[in-house]
């Protein structure tokens, strides 16, 4: 199980305007959260992931990047703690750590699609205790573009992680942490470009892959250059249960 996980200790101000002792109130929650993950639930496995860094940083400047990187160096140094704190009690669960970024440009991709600003990647160079990297892979994907691209881009952008991962001896343990397409405005809607995504992700090796999203979401919409666009159509099911057109999809894809 991955849980994108927040903490009362910093809610609602989420790290942006806390001081040292705050992020002792956030490292003492997570270790809590890692003990009991490990100690209640036996044999489970369990990935503590932030939400996309770059996406989570509403102060994008330099001191609002130093406090978010501080925050999140609390919440892995509990979370290190609260699992080390379950093996010597005997706990079978086992709690890992990862870090989710969006932002690959720092890397130099030929087919990253991201629009400048921080490239959020290149703060887990300054993490410590990580045992995956997490790339919520939006960049990679092309709205616009078919299967031949999907595959071209993916591959460059794990491979790329992977460089930076080597040069800064980070682990090279890969999470697709979000993939996914609007089912209804797709440009290759019998679900090969999702197919390309989940096959070119297992080839190079990626340890796991997380679809956007269970249930469409009717209404939810994002607006761009004052122009708002339909964002409801990202599920597997409908509200009412029943299978999306890409959830028969998935369906027959993990039947094979």
């Amino acid at each position: 199980v991955m849980i994108t996980a927040y903490d009362v200790a910093s809610y609602p101000t989420k790290y942006r305007l806390l001081d040292h002792a705050d992020f002792e109130s956030t490292a003492e929650e997570f270790r809590r959260f890692a003990f009991n993950l490990a100690c209640e639930i036996p044999n489970g496995t369990f990935i503590i992931s932030n939400w996309e860094a770059k996406n989570d940083v509403v102060l994008q400047t330099e001191d609002g990047w130093r406090l978010y990187k501080e925050y999140l160096q609390a919440r892995l140094d509990g979370t290190v703690a609260g699992r080390k704190e379950a093996e010597i009690e005997g706990c079978s669960g086992k709690v890992l750590t990862t870090y989710e970024f969006i932002d690959l440009k720092a890397l130099g991709g030929y087919w990253d699609q991201s629009m400048g600003g921080f490239s959020d990647i290149t703060l887990a160079s300054q993490l410590r205790g990580l045992d995956y990297l997490s790339y919520s892979s939006w960049n990679s994907i092309g709205y616009g573009h078919g299967s031949p691209w999907i595959k071209l881009s993916f591959q460059e952008a794990i491979r790329n992680i992977r460089k930076f991962a080597r040069e800064n001896s980070l682990p090279d343990e890969l999470i697709i942490g979000e993939f996914g397409e609007l089912w209804n405005i797709s440009p290759e809607p019998d679900g090969s470009r999702l197919k390309t995504i989940v096959d070119t992700a297992l080839e190079e090796g990626v340890e796991y892959l997380f679809n956007w999203v269970a249930y469409d979401q009717p209404g939810s919409g994002v607006t761009v250059g004052g122009k708002w666009y339909d964002q409801s159509h990202f599920g597997k099911f409908y509200q009412n249960g029943e299978l999306t057109p890409q959830g028969d999809f998935f369906k027959d894809l993990l039947a094979k």
